[in-house]
């Protein structure tokens, strides 16, 4: 798990995970929520984010609660030539 928070009473974690031995490195990133850190179920549909360059990878994403409802991610993502580089974006939950 990369990270855990709360968000209008619901857990939500960010997990990094791969489908092989061979994907080592390019990990992509998976979603669980729950009613409590104990009880966090993981989304069934494959990665919840990946980057639109390289192999995909998008992993270790941080998140900073920023106190007014919105968020800041820190993530890797892979770049267009294979290497990865970090970001960090501002997210704003809708409704």
């Amino acid at each position: 798990m990369s990270s855990a928070f709360r968000h209008n009473g619901v857990w939500i974690a960010f997990y990094d995970g791969r489908a092989n031995a061979t994907e080592n490195g390019e990990e992509y990133t998976g979603m669980a929520v729950g009613n409590s850190i104990d009880e966090l179920v993981p989304l069934e549909y494959g990665p919840v984010a990946t980057s639109p360059w390289g192999s995909g990878s998008l992993r270790y994403i941080t998140v900073l609660p920023l106190g007014d409802g919105e968020y800041r991610f820190y993530f890797e993502a892979s770049l267009p030539d294979g290497s990865h580089g970090l970001f960090t974006q501002r997210v704003v939950p809708l409704g």
